[in-house]
């Protein structure tokens, strides 16, 4: 009986390698693959058609926040002028806020802590203008998806000539990286950790407005318990 059971288990097994293999020979495409089921019929699968590329680094497990200035010192040098993205309140609450500052040196960090969900061409161009003034080498951005797109944009828009609003409207276009860039993501539902893109929001017009480039990729996304104590806290 289990020698039975086991035939059947080998031959399923044999069956699915085959369909596998003649879906691989099919190609990726989006071309069709027939094979043959139990009974003589036949099915169809079809490939999907796609690139992934991501280049971003990211660091998972307990501990990764507290090393937050090495991951700085690797991408950006030991002594890099950090901008620091955050939401207006419940980092600082948490008092991880207080945590990061404390673990890279105040004196080297620009805080930028006034992050709304959804943010607004205004309040992109503010982080932006603040970011230019402050000289600094490096974005860190540590929130939800409103923070990391923010400072996402901010990033990339550094080594950009023109102004923020000329990205917003199309008249530039994104051509190339920006500086360095590290996400920490404190909640797990915009993915903006691992994306190229970033979303503007323009309430009057009632439109979002959304920026696409390969060089807007953070270089390093650290994702830890940080992520799932704050969830329940942070937008």
């Amino acid at each position: 009986k289990n020698g039975a059971a086991a035939h059947r288990q080998s031959t399923k097994c044999a069956r699915a390698w085959r369909r596998l293999d003649l879906v691989k020979r099919a190609g990726a495409g989006g071309r069709k693959a027939t094979f043959s089921k139990a009974g003589g019929d036949t099915a169809t699968s079809t490939l999907p058609q796609f690139t992934w590329l991501n280049p971003t680094k990211v660091i998972f497990g307990p501990g990764r926040l507290a090393e937050l200035p090495a991951a700085i010192e690797q991408v950006a040098g030991a002594q890099a002028r950090v901008f620091l993205v955050t939401g207006q309140r419940n980092l600082r609450e948490s008092g991880v806020l207080q945590q990061v500052v404390d673990s890279i040196g105040p004196s080297r960090i620009t805080l930028f802590d006034r992050v709304t969900p959804f943010p607004g061409p205004q309040l992109v161009g503010d982080a932006l203008d603040a970011c230019r003034q402050s000289s600094s080498q490096l974005v860190v951005a540590i929130g939800g998806g409103s923070a990391i797109d923010t400072g996402k944009i901010v990033s990339v828009l550094m080594t950009h000539e023109g102004t923020w609003d000329e990205y917003l409207t199309g008249e530039r276009k994104i051509s190339h990286h920006g500086i360095p860039f590290i996400a920490v993501p404190t909640t797990s539902g915009s993915s903006s950790e691992v994306t190229a893109g970033a979303a503007v929001w323009d309430w009057e017009a009632k439109r979002s407005i959304n920026l696409i480039h390969p060089g807007m990729f953070p270089d390093v996304a650290k994702i830890g318990e940080h992520t799932s104590e704050l969830q329940s806290h942070l937008n």
